[in-house]
């Protein structure tokens, strides 16, 4: 892929905590996914209010005990599924990623060996946190960038590619 001289290097050790960043930046992407979630508390809170001004209070209470306890259980069911999924793979777990940036693609080098090349025009998306930058190749899948592992010329390149190929 033309150049043999990398513009910018990164490291990133991909333990659950940054597995789960990921699976909670992705998440947040997902617009109708929180407008559903929102919309069915909100279902509940009227309930509960149709049935207080019915004079139902003990069924009320049980309602506004749901929408609060539904969002804890959701949370709880998202951390389960993000654990399972993250300890069920052999490869990706506690894994060290070493990134090169090059002018027109990237490569990455995981501790277990594998080699990937991939060209910026590749990229579905780019997203970035406080922490993080997730370059993501499908909508659930991508290469996590830590920004206190990166130097400030690379976090300056990350934000023109977010710009470039970020859609």
């Amino acid at each position: 892929m033309g150049e043999k001289k990398a513009l910018y290097h990164t490291s990133t050790e991909i333990g659950f905590s940054e597995y789960q960043k990921l699976c909670n930046a992705v998440a947040g992407t997902h617009t109708r996914y929180w407008i559903t979630f929102v919309l069915f508390e909100f279902a509940i809170l009227i309930i509960a209010f149709l049935y207080y001004r019915n004079g139902k209070d003990l069924i009320a209470w049980v309602f506004v005990g749901c929408a609060v306890v539904f969002p804890l259980l959701f949370m709880l069911n998202q951390y389960r599924i993000q654990h399972k999924a993250y300890y069920s793979s052999k490869n990706a777990k506690d894994m060290t990623v070493n990134t090169s940036f090059y002018s027109d693609h990237l490569v990455t080098r995981t501790s277990g060996g594998a080699v990937t090349t991939l060209k910026y025009s590749q990229i579905f998306r780019i997203l970035e946190t406080k922490t993080n930058f997730y370059l993501l190749t499908a909508e659930n899948q991508g290469t996590i960038i830590v920004k206190k592992n990166c130097s400030p010329a690379l976090i300056a390149f990350l934000k023109e590619l977010k710009n470039d190929y970020g859609r």
